[in-house]
């Protein structure tokens, strides 16, 4: 009898985990950046001194939205970035409420990350997503 009971125990907790990470899916989005961990193809070398990532829209109220977030860059040897190495970042919103007196930019989205790109690639650091604006 108490087996059972920690069998329906486990299934409970189980059943929870799940639906507590299907609920934070909501206000996820996707963005194209580059793996830091890649290497370089040929006639390429590793541009140590810059952080890659393509945004896929920016909003920018005093501070600058650069389209970089991982930490390598490859260049041509003769100093071109290269384009290769892509690939797809989930990334979550931690706060998309605005503030007093402000409405949501439905159109925009925007997100300040820490200098990172987990291993696993399920990076959720987002600040923001939403751009505010002023309610008219």
């Amino acid at each position: 009898m108490f087996a059972s009971r920690k069998i329906i125990l486990l299934l409970l907790v189980a059943i929870m985990a799940i639906a507590a990470v299907n609920a934070s899916r909501d206000n996820e989005y996707d963005l194209r950046c580059k793996d830091r961990n890649i290497s370089c193809g040929n006639g390429q070398e590793l541009e140590q001194n810059r952080k890659c990532c393509r945004y896929s829209n920016s909003c920018s109220n005093g501070w600058s939205q650069e389209k970089c977030l991982a930490s390598n860059c490859c260049k041509s040897k003769g100093g071109d970035n290269g384009d290769n190495d892509d690939f797809q970042l989930r990334c979550k919103d931690q706060d998309i409420d605005c503030g007093s007196g402000q409405t949501l930019m439905k159109n925009r989205k925007c997100c300040r990350y820490s200098d990172k790109c987990g291993g696993n690639w399920s990076q959720k650091k987002c600040l923001a997503s939403n751009c505010c604006e002023d309610k008219h």
